[in-house]
């Protein structure tokens, strides 16, 4: 049978199984609820009264005859139960394994840090972004450097300027340290 007929009975019985729970739902709506009373009183009721109101509930159902799509779902129901189903002659078994971690190259020409070595997708990313704020600190250093020189010439007028700048060459001084440690502790981790 080709995939249009395994649809078509797919089809079938979606619709099938819509047709009967619509027509449950419209016998428990014209019967009421025929369970609401077990629930209610089975501390006072022993299990023989219990059986004898089930099968009075059961035996007060309309037939079938009453609704013919239930009996034309029935028979759908009992031809499906019937139909065999295929077998696969040879099926293939298909093993599926964990993806490898990649790794990914990031080389480092500058002095001490210099590394060629490969990293996973997370110290990837984090070295990336460390060195490229290592690099743009490492590129300040002339400005921290001149700006002291020029502020700091030993005249009054620049006196806070020059406390500013020294503050600032400091702060820049641990900011390149602390990236550098950072890129350290990524780079041992390499492959």
């Amino acid at each position: 049978m080709n995939n249009k007929g395994w649809v078509g009975i797919l089809l079938l019985i979606i619709f099938l199984c819509i047709v009967l729970i619509g027509l449950a739902g419209f016998v428990f709506i014209k019967l009421g609820n025929p369970f609401k009373n077990l629930g209610n009183k089975v501390s006072d009721i022993s299990q023989k009264e219990i059986i004898s109101q089930a099968q009075k509930s059961v035996t007060t159902l309309p037939s079938q005859n009453t609704f013919p799509e239930l009996k034309a779902a029935t028979k759908a129901l009992e031809i499906i139960k019937t139909t065999p189903t295929p077998t696969l002659a040879n099926p293939k078994i298909i093993t599926y394994s964990q993806p490898k971690e990649t790794c990914t190259k990031y080389e480092i020409k500058s002095g001490d840090l210099k590394s060629n070595k490969c990293y996973g997708e997370s110290d990837y990313q984090a070295i990336s972004r460390l060195y490229s704020d290592y690099s743009y600190e490492l590129d300040s250093e002339d400005y921290h450097k001149n700006r002291l020189d020029i502020v700091c010439d030993g005249s009054e007028f620049f006196k806070d300027s020059c406390e500013d700048a020294k503050k600032d060459y400091e702060d820049h001084k641990d900011e390149l340290a602390e990236l550098k440690s950072e890129i350290r502790k990524i780079i041992s981790r390499g492959k």
